[in-house]
């Protein structure tokens, strides 16, 4: 599995076009001023820091040009947007106001090769009651894997290689071979789809993961070893599958980079995440990380909206004092009128 990580790090490499291998750190900031008619004064930037493994700031430039240019798309139509270099640090800002019918909008977008793309989708609803007003601010961040197009692919891919593993000339001379079949067969499931089941449950455990990857083809192997006819030995067995087994990883993250996401899954794309959000009256309800001064901050990496939505949510009240007076009022003199009557027939 170990090869299998180096080739999706290549293949990251190669995707922001960069000759040395380039690491980005990526800090992505955003506040939102809610203004009481539901539209948004809207500010943003994306700082992204590059470094390479050859000191020369024009490789590191280019690579962050290449990468704005490419996978940092804010609606111009909405946004002011300017860019700022400075050494090996590129700063991406945008400003504008989001009118209240135009408010699902985007302003971060990241995209693979493949199209795969991680979003963010912004949206307001005003919920006007006679004696206050709602307002319900809601971002999502999503990085969506398209598992009902992956999941056949994984399973044809090495069901191949698990073919090619029975058809080897290791194996050449086994008597028990539906038995052998029933054992790469579960391989599939076990090296296969449940592995990626299991990264896009929890990307964290990807090392975790790796290992009970060895070890189901280590297992697999001893297994193969002991059929009578096999000639070979349990060490030589694992080489094969694991080879064979890697290669067809490989050829899968090669042809689709969308397997794992708009990132794909590695180490060297650092994106972080604060997200502010101001709004006029109280605060009812929110999720944020901090709320200071009236305003809600969100703090968080691109892992948790992998194959996931990470949303962002809260809720403000303004009272309508007048119409609450007036309420007050009515109340009274309704009240007023039905106790009178009372009133009297008890002093008669």
């Amino acid at each position: 599995m170990n090869r299998v990580k180096v080739i999706v790090v290549l293949l990251t490499c190669i995707a922001v076009g960069s000759v040395s291998c380039v690491k980005h750190e990526t800090l992505f900031s955003a506040r939102s001023d809610i203004n009481g008619d539901g539209s948004i004064n809207r500010k943003g930037s994306m700082e992204i820091l590059v470094s390479g493994d050859r000191d020369v700031s024009e490789d590191s430039l280019n690579a962050a040009q290449f990468y704005s240019e490419n996978y940092v798309v804010p609606d111009e139509s909405l946004f002011d947007i300017s860019h700022d270099f400075r050494d090996s640090l590129l700063i991406i800002s945008w400003e504008g106001r989001i009118d209240a019918e135009d408010i699902q909008v985007s302003d971060y977008i990241h995209k693979s090769k493949e199209g795969a793309t991680a979003i963010n989708d912004i949206s307001i609803t005003l919920r006007n009651r006679w004696v206050f007003k709602d307002i319900i601010y809601t971002e999502t961040f999503s990085d969506p894997v398209d598992t009902v197009k992956y999941f056949p692919m994984i399973r044809t891919r090495l069901s191949g290689a698990s073919e090619f593993i029975l058809k080897h000339n290791a194996l050449k001379g086994i008597r028990d071979y539906d038995g052998a079949d029933k054992l790469l067969n579960r391989l599939e499931t076990k090296a296969g789809l449940d592995l990626f089941k299991g990264i896009l449950a929890d990307p964290a455990q990807f090392d975790t993961l790796s290992e009970m990857y060895d070890d189901h083809i280590s297992m697999v192997a001893d297994s193969l070893a002991g059929f009578a006819g096999v000639k070979q030995n349990p060490d030589s067995l694992n080489r094969l599958i694991h080879n064979i087994y890697d290669a067809a990883w490989d050829t899968l993250l090669s042809d689709y980079p969308g397997l794992f996401g708009s990132f794909a899954l590695d180490d060297f794309d650092v994106h972080n995440f604060r997200i502010e959000v101001a709004a006029p009256g109280c605060l009812i309800s929110s999720n944020s990380d901090t709320t200071i001064d009236g305003v809600s901050a969100w703090s968080f990496n691109r892992m948790d909206f992998f194959a996931r939505d990470y949303s962002i949510e809260m809720v403000t009240r303004q009272w309508r004092w007048l119409n609450v007076a007036i309420t007050v009022l009515a109340i009274a003199a309704i009240l007023f009128f039905i106790l009178r009557p009372i009133r009297r027939k008890r002093i008669d």
